[in-house]
């Protein structure tokens, strides 16, 4: 897997490469990547956790979870 430093013209965000997770994750960042397929899903509650279901093919395959809107700080809190 390779890592592009390429960041679009109209990016505003952070641009630096991210390899663990960061303290401040309010900050918008760039992240590139190649990968085999894609799918946007909606995290829902399990307990106290999140989970999101994936295709039983993608067993035991590495993937990467990316958060792409930000937190509510405040809807967060109960």
């Amino acid at each position: 897997m390779s890592e592009s430093t390429d960041f679009p013209e109209n990016f505003e965000g952070e641009q630096k490469k991210v390899r663990r997770r960061r303290k401040n994750t309010d900050d918008l960042f760039f992240v590139s990547m190649e990968a085999y397929e894609v799918i946007e899903k909606q995290v829902r509650s399990s307990g106290n956790t999140g989970r999101i279901y994936l295709p039983t093919d993608w067993i035991g395959q590495r993937v990467k979870v990316v958060r792409v809107t930000p937190i509510d700080r405040k809807e967060n809190k109960k």
